[in-house]
């Protein structure tokens, strides 16, 4: 009846406001979006550029300590016979 149609016009009035508001709310969230971005894709450069240092670091700690490691274990074999 009459009184149902009055609650379910004053829902739809509610919800409607409820989504105007956050329609509103849309370009401010959008330029959230937009400044989390830019930071993610700095992070993403200075870690690829970080990540970049890695192997010839590593690489020179390879060089440097293999061969003492090596060095030492060579007589292993022969003291366990």
């Amino acid at each position: 009846g009459v009184a149902e149609t009055i609650q379910r016009a004053d829902r739809v009035r509610r919800e409607a406001e409820a989504l105007r508001a956050e329609a509103e709310r849309l370009p401010e969230r959008a330029g959230e979006i937009d400044r989390r971005l830019v930071s993610l894709r700095t992070r993403a450069e200075a870690l690829t550029t970080r990540s970049a240092q890695v192997e010839p670091v590593l690489s020179e700690l390879r060089r440097r300590f293999t061969a003492p490691c090596w060095q030492d274990l060579q007589h292993v074999p022969e003291e366990a016979a």
